[in-house]
């Protein structure tokens, strides 16, 4: 059976006028949590076979953080 995933990009830096949106990257509190979630979804079988990554900075350092468990 098919499984759809939504994995939400970990917590970011508050925007700011200072800086572009698709810019914004992780705090250290998101990539602590992006590292914990990439843990638990290869520890709970639930390793995806396709993976859609928008090319915001925060949602791409999330994948990168959350992968680095994957096979």
């Amino acid at each position: 059976m098919a499984r759809i995933t939504l994995f939400r990009h970990a917590k970011a830096e508050v925007p700011s006028t200072q800086k572009d949106d698709f810019e914004r990257i992780l705090t250290t509190r998101g990539r602590r949590n992006a590292d914990r979630m990439g843990r638990f979804i290869f520890e709970n079988g639930l390793l995806p076979e396709l993976v859609i990554v928008s090319t915001a900075a925060r949602t791409r350092e999330t994948y990168e953080l959350a992968a680095m468990h994957w096979p």
